[in-house]
């Protein structure tokens, strides 16, 4: 059955551009700041394997840059959704007082160059590896009772934002509307355009090749007709906020929470893709092999760094098929990032 793709541009009033262009950027940031805690801690374990020579003052250095990049989070969540901030800062603030306190203060440049027979030491039994391993449990798992680790607040606070940009989502219209029909099934998808992401009709009608947005694009040409042939939920209603290289897209279906953002240019340092989601549990078969899992206490950050432009079209295009087939449908928390080194 043919798949039919319309565009048309809908009178939904005036829509406030300025302040949707503020909150992309700063949800950008915030995949961003995420990131980079990641990237920093995986540098610290990749320490530890004995290959590598390091000094307390890498220790020392870690410590300040990951709480930069956690402080960064934290502002940004505070200004998409200012609501419950004060507990997110207070819950970071006690986290950087404890490695302060507990990390940084016990270990000076005394306890180091002065230790007796330091020579002959093991390196597991040496001050920098002990204090570093104490400084990944810190910003990974916690395994002190009653202390919330880097990546727990973190946890907490995609949470936190991504459930209250659920709230009133069935009446969020966008200035543009996109329905796609194909087996008895239609998507609905508003397109709010923040710039480039759709060409003007100097005639006024409007079509899918006026779409200009890469990543959309990509998810609603690639072998769409077979995505919907026999699938478990081929017809749905979303929002789709975009340019020409971003796509930010919500599922508005009541019950169902899924939050897609993906950038697509051709500087890969750029390119990310980020998922949140209680609907949809993806594995890492269904994706590139250079995808790496980390579990949460809510569900799990994946990301990658190795993946090239073709790799990582293909993983935007089995996102799509996962997304508009309904699969994975077991209702678990899934927070899901990649990003090409």
């Amino acid at each position: 059955m043919k798949v039919t793709k319309k565009l048309t541009k809908t009178s939904q009033g005036k829509m406030d551009l300025l302040k949707m262009r503020l909150q992309t950027t700063r949800l950008k940031k915030m995949l961003e700041n995420t990131r980079g805690i990641i990237d920093f801690i995986d540098d610290g374990k990749e320490k530890l394997s004995g290959e590598y020579i390091f000094d307390r003052y890498y220790n020392v250095s870690l410590v300040d840059k990951i709480i930069e990049r956690t402080r960064g989070v934290v502002f940004d969540s505070s200004v998409l959704v200012p609501e419950g901030s004060r507990q997110i800062y207070s819950s970071f603030d006690e986290c950087k007082k404890f490695a302060e306190e507990s990390l940084l203060s016990p270990f000076t440049q005394k306890d180091i160059t002065d230790r007796p027979g330091s020579n002959d030491e093991a390196f597991e039994d040496t001050p920098e590896y002990k204090m570093l391993t104490d400084v990944l449990s810190w910003a990974g798992i916690f395994k002190q009772e009653n202390k919330k680790s880097i990546m727990d607040i973190v946890s907490n606070i995609f949470d936190h934002v991504f459930l209250c940009f659920e709230k009133n989502k069935s009446s969020r219209n966008g200035t543009y509307q996109l329905e796609i029909e194909s087996h008895g099934y239609t998507n609905h998808i508003e397109l709010i355009d923040l710039g480039e992401g759709i060409s003007e009709a100097k005639d006024g009608l409007y079509s899918f090749d006026n779409l200009k947005c890469r990543p959309l694009r990509l998810i609603l040409e690639e072998n769409f007709e077979n995505r919907l042939k026999g699938s478990e939920k081929p017809g749905g209603n979303w929002l789709a906020t975009i340019t020409d290289s971003y796509l930010g897209l919500q599922n508005l279906d009541p019950g169902c929470t899924l939050h897609l953002e993906t950038t697509l240019v051709d500087n890969m340092d750029s390119n990310f893709i980020f998922l949140y989601s209680k609907n949809v549990n993806i594995e890492k078969k269904q994706l590139q092999p250079e995808c790496s899992f980390t579990k949460t206490p809510l569900g799990r950050l994946t990301w990658n760094n190795k993946t090239d432009l073709s790799g990582f079209e293909k993983n935007i295009g089995q996102i799509g098929d996962i997304l508009f087939r309904g699969e994975g449908s077991h209702l678990k928390y899934s927070i899901l990032t990649l990003n090409p080194a």
